[in-house]
């Protein structure tokens, strides 16, 4: 019984030795970014060339390499059998600004997370006014946990219909509140049939209203209503 056991010892042993071999990081490829090389992006996530495949931790790795560069906005570690780990990143672009304290706005990407602070008002960015928040390290944590989705929304809706949003004022989730352009701040009400509030506020603004009108679009009640109307500042 003794030899028994010691083989089946020994052919364990050995097969995971033969394992380890084969199944060992060979080579590690990502993709760079404008702002990191991909020699500081591999170094970040502490997989090295010689490390077993097998008992690599690739959640680890990308938590890793997302808490230490702020211009990193996701990441992605794929391990490529036998001995091969891809490491994918997509680059934070700098979308939201939010009001700190008197001097200080917190650049926020287009994902969420937070990337810097700034001393003063960045034009490229969009203002978000009235959002209860708390920053952790590079998370931005919302008391209301609908207002990330709400921005993203607001963002690319407002974006793939060719119109530049300066502020979004989301003071009352159910008033929601954006200026475009630094001239015509468009009511939308709740975020109920926000791309059919979009498309009508983009369809007024570039062809009923002239490129120097200022004041109040308000198309809150569009879809149940049918109505809205402009109020000239």
């Amino acid at each position: 019984m003794t030899f028994i056991l010691g083989m089946i010892s020994l052919i364990f042993s050995g097969s995971l030795f033969v394992l380890n071999k084969i199944f060992s990081v060979k080579s590690i490829e990502c993709n760079e970014t404008e702002i990191y090389s991909c020699s500081e992006i591999m170094n970040a996530s502490g997989i090295k060339i010689g490390d077993k495949i097998l008992f690599l931790n690739n959640a680890l790795a990308e938590i890793k390499i997302y808490d230490k560069f702020p211009y990193i906005d996701s990441v992605k570690v794929d391990v490529q059998f036998p001995n091969k780990v891809k490491i994918s990143v997509d680059k934070a672009e700098p979308t939201f600004s939010f009001n700190l304290e008197e001097g200080k706005y917190a650049v926020i990407s287009k994902k969420n997370k937070f990337i810097e602070t700034r001393s003063e008002k960045s034009d490229d960015l969009i203002d978000v006014v009235g959002a209860k928040f708390s920053i952790n390290k590079c998370t931005v944590n919302y008391e209301d946990k609908s207002v990330p989705i709400l921005l993203e929304k607001l963002n690319n809706g407002f974006k793939s219909n060719g119109l530049s949003l300066k502020e979004i004022d989301i003071t009352d989730i159910n008033n929601i509140i954006v200026n475009y352009d630094n001239r015509i701040n468009i009511e939308l009400g709740n975020d109920s049939d926000i791309d059919y509030k979009i498309i009508t506020a983009k369809e007024i603004i570039l062809k009923k209203l002239s490129k120097t009108d200022v004041g109040r679009l308000d198309v809150k009640n569009i879809k149940s209503e049918n109505r809205s109307y402009f109020d000239p500042n």
